[in-house]
């Protein structure tokens, strides 16, 4: 026993020291350097959890030892993402009563008044769209405001209050997945391919992104819609408040809730993005700009778009973009639909949750690491594997900051969906009852 304990507190201290190395000193730029590492880390995070079969009386050590890999990346700036610097800029705007979403940082640069100069000029050359408005929405700008009024001039206390936000908020997701574990009879084990799971430590924690906030309020949602809370409205509401994608998911919470909750899941939605777009006022304009150029002109580690896209300049001699954009989005809308109402397949809410999400990455022009962590989350709660699977696939997308042009390598994206699509193929034919049967 002893020997088998030394063997995993082994593979924790290298998992630990991956973490570190990951958070602090691996560039996005020098990505073969940081594939291998990261591939180390998968693989440990497997061994690990693998091992905890041999060790169950340790499930509550390790969902403690998944915080601490999370502190552990508390000072570090960003690695992997450069989003932070965006945030802290927007929070400096509304300190100094400006709403960004009426004033791009190219704009609103020379109007600042207070501060120093130096300082928001340097924020400024880090900023990856400084000619666009901004695309968070009012709840996120809360959390900046904070940031930027706690640190003012010091990113690293900004940066900070981000990351322990953020860290509240992914205590709550791993607390969540346990008490939803257990209340469907789930091994509870699988909570802990969420909270180990390298990707989710360094997108979120590492990273600072969202994901994990919009993952606990849908997870709540869904807690709640089995409960026929008529409180669901209110989850599901803050879940569109903080990222607009968990609308995807609106056909299925709607058509698959009983006729009495439907329309408190409605009103309290509303009611929901209602207080949290107020704050935009008449000045809501700027921030739809920023959503449409979004979708309509970055493109970034697509699948079906690509080849689409490929297919269709073979006649035309510019980006199709602007078109095909909304052709998917209503594509995506109809699928979203079929999921919804499907007989086929033998599915519960939460794999049509999954699939929801699935199609809308598949038919998008931008797919982040990142963003597959919210359907990652569900999917522990299932027999769906292959979002962890891709979840390692996804990584090398990073190879694109390794070139001037930052573009994806076309190979590395067939290997990464080829992957993704033989793992749907496995976890279709399981076709073992989900969490909610």
């Amino acid at each position: 026993m002893r020997d088998k304990r030394v063997y995993l507190g082994t593979l924790i201290i290298f998992y630990a020291l991956g973490i570190i190395l990951m958070g602090y000193f691996i560039p996005r730029t020098q990505f073969g350097l940081g594939f291998f590492i990261f591939a180390l880390l998968f693989g440990l995070y497997l061994l690990i959890y693998d091992s905890f079969g041999k060790f169950r009386p340790l499930f509550r050590t390790l969902i403690l030892l998944s915080l601490l890999f999370r502190f552990l990346l508390l000072l570090a700036i960003p690695a992997l993402s450069d989003d932070i610097y965006r945030f802290i800029w927007d929070g400096h705007l509304l300190l100094n009563g400006m709403n960004p979403f009426v004033h791009t940082p190219t704009e609103a640069l020379p109007l600042l008044q207070s501060g120093d100069p130096t300082f928001y000029r340097g924020l400024y050359e880090q900023l990856n769209s400084p000619d666009y408005f901004s695309v968070y929405p009012p709840p996120n700008q809360l959390i900046f405001w904070m940031a930027a009024a706690i640190g003012q001039e010091n990113l690293w206390i900004s940066t900070l209050v981000v990351r322990l936000i953020l860290l509240g908020f992914e205590v709550g997701v791993i607390l969540l997945l346990y008490i939803l574990s257990k209340q469907f009879k789930k091994p509870t084990s699988r909570v802990l391919l969420y909270a180990l799971n390298p990707l989710v430590i360094l997108e979120i924690t590492g990273n600072l992104h969202f994901e994990g906030v919009v993952l606990f309020f849908l997870l709540l949602t869904f807690w709640l819609w089995h409960k026929k809370s008529k409180r669901i409205g209110l989850a599901y509401g803050m879940a569109i408040g903080i990222k607009l994608t968990p609308i995807v998911l609106a056909p299925l919470l709607y058509f698959q809730s009983e006729s009495t909750i439907r329309k408190w899941l409605l009103l309290g939605t509303m009611a929901v993005l209602l207080l949290a777009f107020l704050p935009l006022g008449a000045d809501w304009g700027g921030f739809w700009e920023g959503i449409k150029l979004y979708h309509g002109k970055f493109e970034f580690n697509a699948s079906i778009y690509f080849l689409v896209r490929d297919v269709a300049m073979q006649w035309m001699d510019y980006n199709p973009i602007v078109y095909l954009s909304p052709i998917l989005t209503l594509l995506t809308a109809l699928l979203v639909l079929w999921i919804v109402f499907q007989r086929v397949l033998p599915m519960d809410i939460l794999q049509k949750a999954i699939w929801c999400y699935l199609i809308y990455f598949l038919l998008h022009t931008v797919v982040h690491p990142w963003y597959i962590l919210i359907p990652l989350g569900i999917s522990v709660l299932t027999h769906y594997r292959s979002l962890v699977l891709w979840s390692l696939m996804i990584f090398t997308s990073y190879e694109a900051y390794s070139v001037p042009e930052v573009e994806t390598s076309a190979a590395l994206r067939f290997i990464q969906y080829a992957v993704l699509a033989v793992a749907l193929l496995f976890d279709i034919r399981k076709g073992r009852p989900g969490v909610l049967n």
